[in-house]
């Protein structure tokens, strides 16, 4: 009996350990100087994607979060495609990302294990069919039938029928780091080309994809198919969160690490101090930080009685459509009160719902009609804005147009130092609409909606600018 070869052994390998052995044999093609070093999640990624390429069911729709720096597009983007050849030389795969030059650099590492000398001695019958140039890196086939696509988020895959989709990385950080609307631009477009175009792109009836990324805001892809779909979601954090342990992890202490062989104690905790506000989504996998960003909990305070104030003030955030759809209007009524020589701004009513023009009409008179000695009725002079007021205008008086000012983000810095002082206070949380009232405040910027924010911060900006001077004097000197 003859000894087996190299490459039958390393065949024998992959067929028994899958792609996370695989991974460990193809690293030193693409990572000569870098010694590999596995980990249990690798493991737990590679498990993942086996049962989603298997077609198993429950595994078929997939979002794997995960910390930059922790191999998820080697281990999906890279290998992944190798490895499947492997099993099954006809399979077929568009990989996208937010920058096609992204797509191409994972899909031009796949082509170096494909033609390396080791894989083609292990796996002869994966045949390729050659292009050059920058043809190669986008479309990469065999001649089975196999392929692996390349493109990118908003661009096509005309023609381009495949077994399994996989995302690494929908949006790019920075599009959740600046002005709101440029934010929801993002997220709406990533959305709509999800839609519009990979949902159509399915070979089979199984419907198989992965989303690889890390959590950026509430409303990212991964949140919306999580939604949507009911994908599975597999999170694996930094630092350990039992609360949102998901299956395939393997700690059991709070606040263990995930890879610590790459990022201890010590590293990671840099990491965090320079992400900042950033760390909770990016490390954790949790886009709003529980403990607030812009808005922050130990700030928030109660009054538990329905307070006595003088000045009152409606605050509207209203809708962009006519009709329901997906935003919200928030109709909110704000009482300035004070505690000895300091000012406080009570949130004393808040309606909150998807509402058309006639509703929004209705909403606003039976909101003064509960608090007849509102002075100011301010409504932002934008969306539904401009025709709510000429509506109003016969029958209500104190209407003032509010052109918002700078972004959404800038506008909410603005008024935080109000919160930060203890000044504003809110109903107790068993009221039915404060739960999410402070959902969206501590989210903020990164909540799916922040239309309490904008009537909020319109409230308090207000109202900080129009305070009556000989008031607060008379107030001080207890008059």
């Amino acid at each position: 009996m003859r000894p087996l070869t190299q490459a039958e052994i390393d065949r024998a390998l992959v067929a028994q350990g899958g792609l996370f052995e695989f991974i460990r044999l193809a690293w030193p093609i693409i990572e000569p100087s870098t010694k590999y070093v596995p980990n249990w999640h690798i493991q737990a990624i590679c498990t993942a994607a086996e049962r989603c390429v298997k077609g198993d069911p429950d595994w078929a729709r997939q979002v794997v979060n995960v910390p930059p720096g922790h191999m998820k597009s080697i281990l999906l983007a890279v290998m992944l495609p190798a490895w499947v050849w492997t099993v099954d030389p006809g399979f077929c795969s568009i990989y996208a990302s937010f920058d096609i030059d992204i797509s191409r650099r994972d899909a031009g590492r796949t082509l170096q294990i494909l033609q390396s000398d080791w894989y083609r001695r292990t796996w002869p019958e994966v045949v390729l069919k050659f292009k050059s140039g920058r043809a190669a890196e986008t479309l990469i086939q065999n001649t089975a039938g196999g392929f692996r696509f390349a493109t990118s988020v908003e661009s096509k895959a005309t023609g381009r029928h495949a077994h399994l989709r996989v995302v690494d990385d929908a949006i790019k950080p920075l599009d959740t780091t600046g002005n709101a609307s440029i934010t929801r631009t993002a997220l709406d477009k990533c959305k709509t080309w999800w839609d519009s175009t990979m949902t159509t792109r399915t070979k089979d009836q199984l419907d198989r994809y992965m989303i690889i990324m890390q959590r950026l805001h509430e409303d990212d892809l991964a949140g919306y198919l999580l939604e949507k779909d009911r994908a599975k979601p597999l999170i694996f954090p930094a630092r350990f969160d039992p609360e949102r342990a998901c299956e395939l992890d393997q700690r059991t202490v709070e606040g263990q690490l995930l890879w610590p062989a790459r990022f201890n104690d010590k590293t990671l905790t840099k990491l965090e101090a320079a992400l900042g506000i950033y760390a909770s989504a990016q490390l954790q996998q949790q886009p709003m930080n529980p403990g607030g960003e812009v808005f922050k909990a130990e700030w928030i305070q109660h009054w538990t009685t329905y307070p006595t104030t003088g000045q009152r003030v409606l605050s509207v955030d209203c809708t962009f459509k006519d009709t329901t759809g997906s935003d919200y209007v928030s109709i909110q009524v704000w009482g300035v009160g004070y505690q000895g020589n300091a000012v406080k701004y009570y949130l004393l009513d808040q309606v909150l719902d998807r509402m058309s023009f006639t509703e929004t009409l209705a909403q606003i008179k039976a909101v003064l009609g509960r608090h007849p000695y509102i002075g100011a009725k301010l409504i932002e002079d934008k969306a539904n804005g401009p025709a709510v007021i000429d509506a109003l205008s016969k029958s209500v008086t104190g209407l003032i147009p509010i052109k918002p000012l700078g972004g959404k983000v800038s506008r909410a810095n603005a008024i935080s130092y109000v919160w930060r002082a203890g000044n504003v206070l809110i109903p107790p949380v068993s009221v039915p609409w404060v739960p999410g009232f402070l959902r969206e405040i501590l989210g903020f910027p990164r909540a799916k909606h922040d239309d309490q924010v904008d009537a909020m911060s319109q409230a308090l900006l207000h109202l900080e600018q129009n305070r009556s001077t000989m008031f607060d004097a008379m107030q001080k000197i207890g008059l």
